[in-house]
């Protein structure tokens, strides 16, 4: 049961995660070679592609992952099939928009068209990645462990090998990220095609698009405003700000993602885990034993990665780029706290009322956007970091409101509440001051043997069949 959690968070979450991570390799040679400005530049285009990626995939890998166990044979190859066809045709056709406008877009963006290329190559990862996406999920779903992490680390070395190829050989300049972006991804989903040709069919079917499109356009509106959450900062900094300044939020943001592999890693494992579990009569007591878990393990490594945040910063970048570990620890938390929503919006995920992730997102973009001006203003960088730790926080409570009222599980509030509200104090504190080397490591050691004391109950229960 738990023992099943664990296992699939190790076979396939840690594969994504050394993915990400192994992508981090790539910083002290993007920070050596790109100035702040010019890693700005990159950060915005990729946000820019980020959230065109959406509306290429339109939620659809989630009606696949909804669907998978209940459909067999034919039918699933022509699900699966049916909705490749449509992202991938989707997809092109943005790239064909955003090509045409690619001056456009570089001249309201940068003022200046200079960057039309850059865009126009980044636009052409668009259909590539999002037919990976779809891939890695059948190949998830197929239980394919081995060969789901060959593939993971085959698009992460490609990708990373020839961008260094074309960054420190060819000089290519900025164009050689997605260049090398754009390989790994074609790479990949020509071997996942080629894997999974038995599992897809020649055909494409109108009345599976309809049922995939019910279960995945309900949440579209919060895929926007999840977009909005994640991305909208960077368009607000770009009016209020350098795009020096978004080169430090971008490379501070980068090292926070050590939280988010946590979170791909977690989610990988947890979504299958949570539909199979959830026709078993103790359900509410499987999952209410694995919030706990998370929460506790989360937040204790939130405090102890942000104690090391300027050794983390300076040992991996050069003095241009060191007050980024100013921004770290919030970042590292802002991130944290999606792995907490993965488990708190369970209620509003079974009950399908997608409607209400919609709701909660909406909110907290407006939430994000009234403070982070306000943010910048007094605080500057600091004040989006700020910003989006209050996003997070009030959508994590809102889901978790809405979820209880559709499908009541009984999670802990009151703990939650408590590491929360010892993070966030903790963060703030970590941001604005130094403390020396002996306290900061007797801290962490202390939190380790913390954890360790409090979880010993859930890690026997996670061993145990």
């Amino acid at each position: 049961m738990n023992k099943q959690l664990l296992n699939s968070f190790l076979f396939y979450g840690v594969s994504t995660g050394l993915s990400r991570f192994i992508s981090l390799i790539l910083i002290p040679i993007y920070v050596r070679y790109f100035n702040t400005s010019e890693y700005g530049v990159i950060d915005i285009i990729q946000t820019v592609v980020s959230v065109i990626v959406i509306f290429g995939i339109l939620q659809l890998e989630t009606s696949i992952q909804r669907y998978y166990y209940e459909t067999r044979g034919r039918y699933r190859k022509m699900m699966i099939s049916t909705v490749c066809f449509t992202i991938f045709f989707i997809s092109i056709v943005l790239v064909i928009v955003i090509s045409i406008f690619s001056k456009l877009i570089s001249t309201a963006l940068f003022d200046i068209p200079s960057y039309s290329t850059e865009i126009i190559v980044a636009s052409l990862i668009i259909p590539f990645l999002n037919i990976t996406v779809i891939f890695f999920i059948v190949l998830r779903y197929l239980k394919k462990p081995v060969l789901f992490s060959v593939l993971i680390l085959l698009q992460v070395v490609t990708s990373a090998g020839l961008t260094l190829l074309l960054v420190l050989k060819f000089d290519l300049g900025i164009k050689s990220v997605f260049l090398g972006q754009l390989a790994g991804y074609i790479i990949v989903a020509i071997v996942q095609l080629y894997v999974l040709r038995n599992n897809l069919v020649l055909q494409w079917n109108r009345k599976i698009l309809k049922k995939m499109l019910v279960f995945a356009i309900p949440q579209f509106p919060a895929r926007i405003g999840s977009a909005s959450v994640t991305y909208l900062n960077r368009f607000v900094m770009l009016s209020l700000l350098t795009t020096s300044a978004i080169g430090i939020f971008s490379v501070a943001l980068k090292f926070a993602s050590v939280m988010q592999l946590l979170n791909i890693s977690f989610s990988m494992a947890w979504i299958p885990f949570m539909y199979e579990n959830l026709k078993k009569s103790d359900h509410k007591e499987i999952y209410k034993t694995v919030f706990e878990f998370v929460i506790q393990i989360t937040f204790v490594v939130v405090f102890v990665v942000s104690l090391f945040s300027k050794e983390i910063i300076q040992l991996f970048t050069v003095e241009a780029y060191y007050d980024a570990a100013y921004l770290l620890p919030g970042l590292i938390l802002y991130n944290a706290l999606f792995i907490v929503k993965a488990i708190t919006d369970i209620g509003i995920v079974i009950t399908k009322k997608m409607i209400y992730i919609s709701y909660v997102y909406f909110i907290g973009a407006s939430v994000n956007v009234g403070f982070l001006y306000l943010g910048i203003y007094f605080f500057d960088l600091k004040g989006v970091v700020y910003s989006m730790l209050l996003t997070n926080i009030v959508i994590v409570f809102l889901g978790w409101f809405f979820s209880e009222k559709l499908y009541h599980i009984g999670m802990n509030l009151n703990k939650y509440l408590l590491y929360l509200t010892t993070s966030i104090i903790c963060v703030v504190v970590l941001m604005n001051y130094n403390f020396n080397d002996y306290f900061r490591y007797s801290l962490a050691l202390l939190s380790l043997l913390f954890m360790i004391y409090q979880n010993k109950g859930y890690v026997k229960k996670f061993f145990v069949t």
